[in-house]
């Protein structure tokens, strides 16, 4: 969905023309389906977002609140 885009009726479109942006910055972004169960880390993204002031975050580390969850994904439990 994001990289092909969506229309402007969708209820995703502000945020997927954010994301679309925000790539551009970068040399390369891959864009990659995870199913829910195996990405603990986005939960935990979500939840700090949740709890954050509005506006874009970017991330060139791995923040210490997403390192285990970070470890726990990519081991493939």
């Amino acid at each position: 969905m994001v990289e092909e885009g969506c229309c402007s009726s969708h209820t995703c479109s502000g945020p997927v023309l954010q994301l679309q942006e925000a790539a551009k910055a970068f040399d390369q972004v891959l864009w990659k389906h995870v199913f829910r169960e195996s990405n603990s880390l986005a939960d935990v993204f979500a939840k700090e977002g949740m709890n954050a002031s509005l506006g874009l975050r970017v991330f060139d580390t791995i923040p210490s609140f997403a390192l285990l969850p970070f470890l726990f994904d990519s081991s493939g439990a």
